[in-house]
């Protein structure tokens, strides 16, 4: 399928365009989001991930699924964005503290706890930060993670392991379990 897409993106298809857009982006951008919690930042960051694949897409080799080669762009645009800069965490979201449907407190119960769960996976290397997002937040197999990182399938699972375990201490440490 990624094939015939290129195919037709050279062909300058329009509607091809519009569809592979409106198809992977929110994907790409909720992963990113994740990442860097920041609206702006993961919609620039986004925008460059399409934007780098658009100016290179004719050396795309289909290896598989056309979402995962933008998956493995964003990936190293988010490597090199952390280290080159230092990320703080986004402030609470208003609009839904706001809401006087939901439950405010248990809202900022997991606020808090989605925070202090994000500042324990920013203390994991990088490579298993992207596990943990690729695996549990963007809810991916183990073999399409295997083609965005380039690990093999057995190594992302003992890593994906050790990240857990990582992570279950940490929460140990401080109470949780």
């Amino acid at each position: 399928m990624s094939s015939k897409i290129i195919k037709r993106l050279i062909q300058k298809e329009d509607h091809t365009l519009d569809s592979m857009i409106r198809d992977c982006y929110p994907k790409i951008y909720g992963y990113v989001y994740r990442r860097v919690m920041d609206e702006a930042l993961a919609k620039d960051l986004t925008q460059e991930t399409f934007y780098h694949f658009f100016e290179h897409f004719y050396q795309y080799q289909d290896q598989g699924k056309l979402l995962n080669y933008l998956y493995r762009i964003a990936q190293h645009l988010l490597y090199d964005y952390f280290k080159s800069k230092k990320v703080v965490l986004s402030e609470l979201d208003e609009s839904l503290i706001s809401d006087p449907a939901y439950d405010t407190q248990a809202i900022l119960k997991r606020q808090e706890e989605g925070i202090i769960l994000r500042k324990w996976i920013e203390q994991l290397p990088f490579h298993l930060q992207d596990i943990v997002y690729l695996r549990y937040y963007e809810k991916m197999k183990f073999k399409d993670i295997s083609k965005i990182t380039g690990i093999h399938i057995s190594t992302l699972k003992s890593q994906a392991k050790l990240a857990v375990e990582l992570l279950e201490k940490m929460a140990k440490k401080e109470g949780w379990k």
